[in-house]
């Protein structure tokens, strides 16, 4: 039996063989902590470094991309994903993996349909790690807004059903 996991993180990967352990540790800890069913999945766009065997001996499921390119190993993870919800970040431990329970929240309590963070707000930049405050948006018409401090996910109201523009 093959059963669809509640969350899949998917992590595109070139040569993280430095960051892409505690990335996994991380993720791990975090599912067990929270008790979230979760998989990480692995999108290897070509690592020439130990990345791959670090990734399969820590259990992760690695897929491979051969086409060069961000955006590639990203659609490659997306598709091969088996989870109800995805998470992405990248291999290379910028991301703060904790925090997946906070952006589960909102989609579990059906206040939100998408979840964002951001690690640049509240005046953060590419080497800072700051508490991620996050934003939601709700794509039904007349749904409500909510909001929480920041660190906590934020949920925005869209009125109507086309694309919604998220808000700080």
């Amino acid at each position: 039996m093959n059963q669809e996991p509640l969350v899949s993180v998917v992590m595109p990967c070139l040569n993280e063989e430095e960051a892409i352990g505690p990335c996994i540790e991380k993720i791990q800890t975090t599912f067990a902590r929270a008790g979230i069913d979760g998989e990480i999945v692995v999108c290897d766009n070509g690592s020439t470094d130990a990345s791959v065997s670090i990734a399969e001996r820590m259990g992760a499921r690695v897929v491979h991309q051969p086409a060069r390119g961000y955006g590639n190993a990203y659609l490659k993870g997306f598709a091969s994903a088996r989870g109800r919800y995805l998470v992405m970040g990248d291999a290379d431990d910028t991301y703060d993996f904790t925090m997946i329970p906070q952006f589960l929240s909102p989609l579990e309590d059906g206040h939100c349909d998408f979840v964002t963070g951001s690690r640049y707000l509240n005046g953060g930049d590419a080497t800072s790690r700051p508490s991620i405050a996050t934003s939601g948006i709700r794509r039904s018409p007349g749904s409500s807004i909510c909001s929480s401090a920041p660190g906590t996910p934020t949920c925005i109201a869209a009125t109507a059903p086309s694309p919604a523009t998220p808000t700080t």
